[in-house]
């Protein structure tokens, strides 16, 4: 498992042992404020993200998708601060599976079962597609971790798939809803990969927010799909926006309206392509 807890700026009394702060140093920063107390035993440097501090001086746990997005895990959007206290509440992440020990940030297995019960499907698919497009855990190590989980949640592993991001997990999750066959991650001769292949000719590219803000992204982006034009492609290029909050509108009726014209079926004798 290729993972570590991230350093968010909080800091137990063991931790700053093994650092090498003595009980004097630690007393010192805490009166200059170098240090803050969080709870006992749990201390907080200034540069800690005040969502942090407030959940664990509530006596809470990070967790769920406000642990995975630390663990540079895809989220799908949220206002709310994800986490779990001793004696639950209504309003808290509970993973599946026995009680886990209290920490500062949960481990990524447990933040992942926490989702597996918060998440719509779609979404949590999302998440595991990024755990294993970020090499955090193995395809192995997932299923071995939602064995705890009800059999509906495990099942959701068969519906992992290749995809760099949470946009295009859910692009490829709701056009196979709709049964549409497409093939992810395909490399086009002369081009490179692109997002989605339908058919012989139809391309769809997804610009997350992560990777196509750039300057330099957003010409090579544009280089690419003249040269997948100049070899009979046609090109759909759709952003986050479109996906996450404009989906019924900007790309369903896109999409469908082409392969009902059956023009990804109308290949071009210069296309060709390669499955990655």
């Amino acid at each position: 498992m290729n993972q570590h807890t991230p350093s968010i700026g909080i800091i137990t009394t063991k931790d700053l042992r093994q650092r090498g702060w003595s009980n004097q140093q630690r007393r010192a920063a805490i009166g200059s404020g170098r240090l803050l107390v969080l709870r006992r035993g749990i201390y907080a440097f200034p540069t800690a993200p005040q969502f942090a501090t407030s959940i664990v001086r509530a006596g809470g746990v990070i967790t769920c998708v406000t642990a995975l997005k630390l663990y540079g895990v895809w989220t799908p959007e949220t206002r709310k601060w994800h986490r779990r206290r001793r004696e639950c509440r209504r309003d808290d992440c509970r993973p599946y599976g026995p009680k886990p020990p209290t920490r500062i940030v949960d481990p990524l297995p447990v933040a992942v079962l926490a989702a597996a019960r918060c998440l719509p499907e779609e979404e949590f698919v999302a998440v595991l597609d990024s755990v294993l497009h970020r090499r955090l855990m193995t395809l192995d190590q997932l299923s071995r971790t939602l064995a705890v989980a009800p059999q509906r949640v495990r099942r959701l592993l068969a519906r992992v798939d290749r995809a760099e991001s949470g946009s295009e997990t859910l692009t490829r999750l709701r056009l196979r809803s709709r049964n549409i066959l497409l093939e992810p991650q395909v490399e086009i001769e002369g081009v490179g990969r692109v997002d989605f292949l339908i058919g012989d000719r139809l391309v769809i590219e997804i610009d997350s927010i992560e990777h196509h803000t750039s300057l330099e992204n957003y010409f090579k982006d544009r280089r690419r799909d003249r040269m997948l034009i100049a070899r009979g492609y046609i090109v759909l290029r759709f952003t986050y926006h479109d996906v996450v909050h404009d989906w019924d509108r900007a790309v369903a009726p896109i999409v469908v309206g082409l392969i009902r014209q059956r023009r990804h079926l109308r290949r071009s004798p210069a296309a060709c392509h390669v499955a990655a």
